[in-house]
């Protein structure tokens, strides 16, 4: 059975601002494959959720490399892949 994505809403708000910041800074093209780039790494967590590194046993919250500056934090269970937050490191919290 495939897992259905959920975003929270901090995840896709960050999401969306990054992907703004990047259409601004660099133009369409690089925040067009940002966003493919996002796809392509939600399908591969969908078939392998255990691919990220964990970061909290309590709440079983895993992290993921997207970019050198790109962090996407989520958890899963045997029905959902939620993420959690995407996070741009370079960012002040």
């Amino acid at each position: 059975m495939e897992l259905k994505v959920v975003w929270t809403k901090r995840a896709k708000n960050n999401y969306v601002k990054i992907l703004g910041y990047i259409g601004t800074e660099f133009g369409d093209n690089p925040s067009r494959q940002y966003h493919e780039r996002i796809e392509k790494l939600i399908t591969l967590l969908v078939s392998f959720p255990e691919l990220g590194v964990k970061q909290s046993g309590k709440h079983n919250l895993r992290g993921i490399i997207l970019y050198r500056r790109t962090t996407v934090f989520y958890t899963f269970n045997s029905n959902f892949l939620k993420i959690v937050n995407v996070v741009d490191n370079r960012w002040k919290k």
